[in-house]
């Protein structure tokens, strides 16, 4: 029997599609902010749409900081998307309060602006791109190749402390953006699988399959 993913409410996120786009491929999901299916969820996911000052301002006004926590340490899967990854790390340099975020991936958040040489450059980094590097390290990675595009929106990237953590990166003009990351039990992606169309659904398919 598959488990149900829970998709975290906090406020932030296009929660309706990402809903539609699991249900898509096989896997019944429920929108939630209940403490108890949040920590005992065997598959969890963090969406989010936004800055990452109001993405944890929201998790802490909810008080789902310690769940999201406590799922992790109880060895149940958590995924990231987009902002939901961003909020993995310690900090970002969005945040003008400097509020920290989960801490569960050691590492900061960066302006993409500050990065990029090209005076052409546009951020927010907007539109479709593929992999310029994939390390082979989880089972949903055999079905991923680096021509595969995914959709992209965001103007801050990760940057971890320690690279073994990146599994895939994407260039945008100077930049090598971390565009998978994994820490255990932990997976996060900079883009949107539910609106990368099909090569999208693939991967979020390949992703549940394999921590179902």
């Amino acid at each position: 029997m598959k488990n149900k993913v829970i998709i975290i409410d906090y406020g932030l996120g296009n929660l309706l599609s990402l809903k539609r786009a699991i249900e898509a491929v096989g896997y019944d999901s429920k929108i939630s902010d209940s403490k108890k299916e949040i920590e005992n969820a065997k598959i969890s996911i963090l969406p989010g749409v936004g800055s990452f000052q109001n993405g944890m301002e929201n998790i802490e006004k909810k008080k789902l900081r310690e769940n999201i926590v406590n799922t992790v340490k109880k060895g149940n899967n958590l995924l990231g998307i987009c902002l939901g990854m961003q909020l993995f790390f310690n900090s970002s340099e969005e945040s003008k309060k400097k509020i920290k975020g989960l801490g569960l991936i050691d590492g900061k958040i960066l302006d993409l602006k500050k990065k990029l040489k090209n005076n052409d450059a546009k951020v927010p980094h907007i539109g479709w791109a593929s992999f310029e590097r994939l390390k082979f390290k989880k089972n949903f990675f055999l079905k991923l190749n680096k021509k595969d595009d995914m959709y992209f929106i965001h103007s801050y990237y990760a940057n971890p402390k320690n690279n073994h953590h990146i599994l895939a990166t994407t260039k945008y003009f100077n930049i090598s953006i971390p565009s998978i990351v994994n820490n255990n039990n932990i997976t996060g992606f900079q883009f949107h699988p539910e609106k990368s169309g099909l090569k999208g659904l693939k991967l979020l398919r390949s992703y549940l399959d394999e921590n179902n």
